[in-house]
């Protein structure tokens, strides 16, 4: 059986790389402190306005010693904000819930069945949209292990132009190797909707008529 397993850093790493960084720069200034004696700073003019140009770009008018302290703490806000940042998925941190993390992205298999058009709506109401997934067959055989063998309605269509088969949210064409076997094809002559399927078939999605009822996966919306 296919399991998956994030491919970013785990929110701890993340927190930890952050906080090296931190500390590293704090090293970092010491260091250039010191390098810089109060000797060397009367009988070199050029270390001299190095010394200045740190007290006046990083530090104030304070000079190094009076705001290296400014410095660290200004530092450390913005890794708190960048901290806050790792909230969204996109960053490897858990999708939202109802949402299941799959490679980088957030999915919801919805198992009420609805029409197409309904299905969207719903996703919208969830935050998201129907799946428009940048990883297609590892989104398949999370389904397959998960559900088993079946229907999804994702987020592509050609409502606009018979055969220009497009992710509605984003645009972007759909990928023409991802499909079955001769599809599409339009058979019943109003298949404009897109399916995954779920089978030992080669192949992701099938067109199929937008008023069918069945289930859908919804995205949470973290672009790649």
């Amino acid at each position: 059986m296919v399991h998956f397993s994030r491919l970013m850093l785990s929110p701890m790493s993340y927190t930890l790389s952050w906080v090296l960084l931190l500390v590293a720069f704090s090293i970092c200034l010491a260091t250039y402190e010191d390098s810089v004696s109060l000797q060397e700073v009367d009988e070199n003019p050029i270390a001299s306005n190095s010394k200045e140009s740190l007290d006046t770009c990083c530090c104030g008018k304070g000079g190094v010693d009076g705001g290296a302290a400014e410095v660290v703490r200004r530092f450390s806000e913005a890794v708190v904000t960048l901290l806050a940042s790792s909230s969204l998925p996109d960053k490897g941190v858990a999708c939202p819930y109802p949402y299941t993390q799959v490679v980088n992205e957030c999915f919801y298999a919805h198992q009420k069945k609805l029409t197409w058009a309904q299905a969207r709506r719903v996703c919208q109401g969830m935050g998201g949209h129907l799946t428009e997934p940048h990883h297609s067959y590892a989104l398949q055989a999370y389904l397959s292990e998960t559900y088993g063998p079946g229907y999804f309605w994702v987020g592509g269509t050609d409502e606009g132009t018979e055969g220009s088969w497009r992710w509605v949210e984003s645009g972007r064409p759909v990928d023409p190797t991802d499909w079955l076997f001769l599809r599409p094809d339009n058979r019943a002559g109003d298949e404009h909707c897109l399916e995954v399927v779920m089978s030992d078939y080669p192949g992701l999605y099938n067109d199929e008529t937008c008023t069918v009822a069945q289930r859908f996966i919804c995205q949470y919306k973290n672009y790649e």
